[in-house]
């Protein structure tokens, strides 16, 4: 969630949204952001915890996700917050935004029902091997998926 631009966003164009951080810090300032008069009924939530543990949200229950985890290995989030997925190395990384993918597509809608597909949008940048930056192996968490 960051600092909430997502979610100022989807109040101004009157939409429904949910925001998720780790960091406690982030999930205030958001809500701090979020406090401005506007005409709209949309209904914003954020929430302090992980993207691998949606619990709060039913199945099939989202229409869209868009999440933009941080960089593995290479800026950290912070100092030490139990399950912050940027003080992982690469590996462990991508075994949790493994997690955050098979968490999403739980609580996702279906976009067609009758291909049952649905849609989840992952905006990553890289990590870092060896001491050099390189783009994260991110289809890495379908191949797991699928062995």
């Amino acid at each position: 969630m960051g600092s909430g631009t997502t979610l100022v966003e989807a109040k101004l164009l009157n939409r429904n949204a949910v925001g998720v951080d780790i960091n406690p810090q982030s999930v205030s300032l958001s809500e701090t952001n979020l406090q401005f008069q506007c005409e709209t009924n949309s209904k914003i939530f954020t929430r302090n915890g992980s993207a691998a543990n949606l619990h709060f949200i039913k199945d099939n229950r989202i229409d869209f996700i868009c999440t933009h985890p941080l960089y593995a290995n290479i800026i950290k989030y912070s100092k030490g917050i139990e399950g912050d997925i940027s003080l992982f190395g690469v590996e462990a990384f991508l075994t949790e935004m493994s997690k955050v993918a098979e968490e999403s597509i739980r609580v996702l809608k279906e976009v067609d029902c009758f291909t049952k597909v649905k849609v989840l949008v992952v905006i990553l940048n890289v990590c870092k091997y060896n001491g050099y930056v390189k783009n994260c192996p991110f289809a890495d968490i379908g191949k797991r998926d699928r062995q």
